[in-house]
């Protein structure tokens, strides 16, 4: 047998006993499976298996969030972060004049 990152097969193979399609489950879900095609079963376990990932060369992900709260944040740390500047400049000439 092969062994894999668990130290034996990842994969357990099994047949439907309804529809005859394969079914390859991880190793450490198999109890209370059904079939991926009929959704019945039971399912007869046929062996351990391997799967073969191709390499992947590229992956594409695409994100979309609502930034709109974020936006409205940014808006009022710039009106307080201009409020802050004024204070400051109103402060340093009130010091000068004493």
């Amino acid at each position: 047998m092969r062994k894999g990152q668990g130290g034996t097969a990842d994969y357990l193979v099994a047949s439907c006993a309804n529809c005859g399609m394969i079914n390859i489950m991880p190793r450490g879900r198999t109890d209370g499976q059904q079939c991926a095609d009929c959704g019945g079963g039971p399912l007869i376990l046929l062996g351990f298996g391997i799967l073969h990932k191709e390499p992947c060369s590229s992956l594409q992900v695409q994100i979309e969030a609502d930034t709109r709260d974020i936006d409205r944040a940014m808006a009022k740390v710039k009106e307080l972060q201009v409020e802050l500047e004024n204070t400051s400049r109103m402060m340093q000439e009130i010091g000068e004049k004493l």
